[in-house]
């Protein structure tokens, strides 16, 4: 049914401008339309509100703008945003990628499917500053291959996003209902973001699945927050609890 079937698309911006305009058109030009877009800004001080002002008058979707007050970080900007979003399904959305035309069909799809999933993420092509491809996957990148993702499909999800970052936020989609039991994000240690936190927590219960095609153009570039170019050492729950605990003891 339609109507059950209303999209959410999360989007938290920051001085956003130089990369935002193709992202809000991938968004645009989906080949099943969403049915809102909310938009939480950081306190951008570049142009990213009139660009957001001036695609609003070009959809015919709702555009929610909202602007903080005071700069709340990626983490809890992402919070307010999901819990903003009405839709059933929420795609959690980045201000510098480029979605493929079939990502919000093909992650619906998923849904509608694997009923019992809450969450979905998929693979993404990693582009540069230009947006160019590199010829590089995230799912190459931090080496999430058929081996390991048999060992996801067979219940080993939890196991392997202790072990190292996985799922990437920007390519995540959520079921609304399962909201509650994933927000707030725990202040347990610095490098367990929104994304990660609500990765770790689905997978208890084996409850996120993912796309082994790439529904995303990432885009990796320099003054990004967070992002997989970092990601080379990578970042692990273990090492982050045991690491801090042996420095306290020195």
């Amino acid at each position: 049914d339609r109507m059950e079937e209303s999209i959410s698309v999360a989007l938290c911006t920051y001085n956003g401008e130089e990369f935002l305009p193709k992202q809000l058109e991938s968004i645009k030009q989906q080949s099943i339309a969403v049915h809102e877009l909310v938009v939480c800004d950081d306190g951008s001080r570049d142009a990213t509100l009139t660009i957001l002002e001036k695609f609003k008058q070009t959809v015919t979707f709702p555009v929610h703008i909202h602007q903080n007050t005071t700069n709340l970080g990626s983490s809890k900007n992402f919070e307010q945003c999901l819990q903003k979003c009405t839709g059933e399904f929420i795609f959690l959305c980045d201000q510098d990628d480029v979605w493929m035309p079939n990502k919000v069909e093909k992650m619906l799809e998923y849904f509608r499917i694997h009923t019992a999933q809450e969450a979905v993420f998929s693979n993404a092509q990693i582009i540069d500053q230009r947006g160019l491809q590199t010829g590089n996957t995230s799912f190459k990148q931090i080496e999430f291959n058929q081996e390991a993702q048999s060992n996801w499909l067979a219940g080993g999800s939890f196991e392997i996003l202790l072990k190292g970052y996985v799922v990437t936020g920007a390519t995540m989609a959520i079921r609304k209902r399962c909201l509650p039991d994933l927000i707030p994000v725990p202040d347990i240690i610095p490098e367990l973001i929104h994304d990660g936190w609500m990765a770790l927590k689905l997978a208890i219960h084996n409850q996120i699945g993912f796309i082994d095609e790439p529904l995303i153009q990432y885009r990796e570039h320099e003054s990004q927050q967070v992002g997989l170019k970092a990601k080379n050492e990578r970042v692990s729950l273990i090492d982050r609890f045991t690491r801090s605990r042996n420095d306290k003891l020195c």
